[in-house]
């Protein structure tokens, strides 16, 4: 029984003796290639951490650019107007009694920011070209509201800004 033992630890000691460059440390060169290959995954984890910095400062300035247009408003209008008049009896015409037809149009923008809950602003801008039959006619007051003969120029028609006080008692 013994002799068998022995044999059993002689053959388990061959084997583990073989298997032993299986399980030894790993040589110099195995050591210099898994450190190079930290090194080149470091520098791809920077790259990669680089360009997610980058992305969060985009997506911070576009959050920024959100916060501005947040709140608001803008519209848009234009008017086209013909007009005719029969027998005008304006200033400017050659012989009086003419009949006259003219045209004119105006474009309105205008834009509306509110802030939080307690301001908001307003401004209106109008530009347009042609008076329509006005300069036509001698009448005391106007016919057509929205003729604006500004020469395509841009005015400022309005412009405020309200702001909402809250009193507590």
């Amino acid at each position: 029984m013994l002799k068998r033992l022995f044999s059993w630890f002689f053959v388990f000691g061959i084997v583990f003796y073989s298997c032993a460059p299986v399980f030894a440390k790993t040589t110099e060169e195995e050591i210099a290639e898994l450190k190079e290959k930290i090194s080149a995954l470091e520098q791809k984890l920077v790259k990669q951490e680089a360009k997610l910095g980058e992305q969060e400062e985009l997506k911070d300035g576009l959050d920024k650019i959100k916060d501005i247009f947040d709140g608001l408003t803008i519209r848009a209008g234009a008017t086209f107007i013909m007009q005719g008049t029969n027998n005008a009896n304006g200033d400017d015409l050659s012989k009086n009694g003419e009949d006259v037809t003219d045209a004119s149009y105006s474009i309105d923008l205008e834009f509306e920011k509110a802030f939080d809950d307690y301001g908001l602003a307003f401004i209106h801008l109008e530009t347009g070209d042609g008076a329509g039959v006005e300069d036509e006619l001698r009448v005391f007051s106007n016919v057509n509201r929205d003729a604006d003969d500004l020469d395509n120029s841009v005015s400022v028609t309005e412009a405020w800004y309200g702001i909402t006080l809250r009193i507590y008692l």
